[in-house]
């Protein structure tokens, strides 16, 4: 199994640096979905294992109807969609080889569900943090913003499966403008919403900035709230 051990360079005294593991549903390194966690790199030391690592792009299964397809990255780059149920017992296997890193926590960097994933290590599960987070200020009513339109539909499903109220758009934040956020706003106010979360883990700061400082709702960054959560937690 490949891994990539992720170590920042501390200045200054010196730190003790927790080891935490960055399960990837592609191939690692993906420096680009670390993102959340940069505002503590400090203090960790990040292992990196992927789902894909040990796979070729002419070996992973065709897909013709995904019932919820994940857009991912090899390590050359290469873009590739892989189907949700197809990748458990991938990262389950992946989730093994970081249980032997000694690691203290493990973060998903996915906001997909994976219900049957174990971990001996507490498993950070961006999903699961935001549901609660949601639940405990008693929203009812949300806005999402799915990474890719081809999840809009599983996506929105799940979230009113968990009981919410759901708006679904889909666009990448790198590349979406005044229209998306004007229409947002406007079906915020028309059907009260409370909340507009990311579903995605590695947005950038800045793309998420952007997109607060356009909307009227709160925002909620899964990644960046799993990565709080973690940090606060370890």
């Amino acid at each position: 199994m490949y891994t990539y051990v992720q170590k920042y360079e501390i200045r200054g005294p010196t730190l003790l640096r927790k080891r935490i593991g960055a399960l990837l549903i592609g191939q690692s390194p993906r420096p680009d979905l670390l993102e959340p966690l940069s505002p503590y790199r400090k203090s960790i030391e990040i292992i990196q294992v992927g789902a894909l690592d040990d796979l070729e792009v002419n070996e992973l299964p065709f897909i013709s109807q995904p019932c919820y397809p994940l857009e991912t990255r090899m390590r050359n780059g290469e873009s590739v969609t892989v189907e949700q149920e197809m990748l458990a017992p991938l990262l389950q296997k992946a989730v093994h080889t970081i249980e032997q890193m000694d690691v203290c926590a493990v973060m998903l960097m996915c906001a997909g569900t994976f219900p049957s994933l174990r971990c001996r290590p507490p498993l950070f599960r961006p999903f699961q943090i935001g549901l609660s987070f949601l639940r405990a200020v008693s929203a009812t009513s949300i806005g999402v913003l799915a990474p890719i339109e081809e999840q809009m539909s599983p996506i929105r499903a799940r979230w009113q499966d968990a009981g919410f109220n759901t708006m679904i758009w889909s666009a990448d934040l790198h590349f979406a403008g005044r229209i998306l956020w004007e229409q947002i706003n406007e079906e915020a106010e028309t059907n009260d919403l409370e909340y507009l979360v990311l579903d995605y883990v590695g947005h950038s700061r800045a793309a998420v900035r952007q997109i607060q400082q356009a909307v009227s709702l709160p925002v909620l960054d899964l990644g960046s709230l799993a990565a709080v959560v973690l940090a606060s937690t370890i």
